[in-house]
């Protein structure tokens, strides 16, 4: 886990609640649209992170799967994992 993304996290969470309290009082808003809006928000954090987690798999399994080169291919070379430069 990212100690500064859960505080980051935290406060929007409380921002998200405060608003929807504000709402709530001054517009008459129901108590269950702010919280349908709580919900999509963090339904779409929750998206682009297994979205994230998702593309890097695939790229770690991308490499696993890299033929070996030919006995044509010129000087054999090691492939790198993702993320280590030369």
């Amino acid at each position: 886990m990212r100690p500064l993304g859960v505080g980051v996290a935290s406060v929007m969470i409380a921002v998200l609640m405060v608003g929807s309290d504000s709402l709530q009082r001054s517009v008459g808003l129901p108590a269950s649209a702010g919280f349908v809006f709580q919900a999509i928000v963090v339904l779409c954090v929750l998206l682009v992170d297994a979205r994230r987690n998702l593309a890097a798999s695939s790229r770690d399994r991308e490499w696993i799967r890299r033929p070996a080169p030919g006995p044509d291919a010129g000087p054999a070379r090691q492939p790198r994992p993702p993320g280590v430069s030369s």
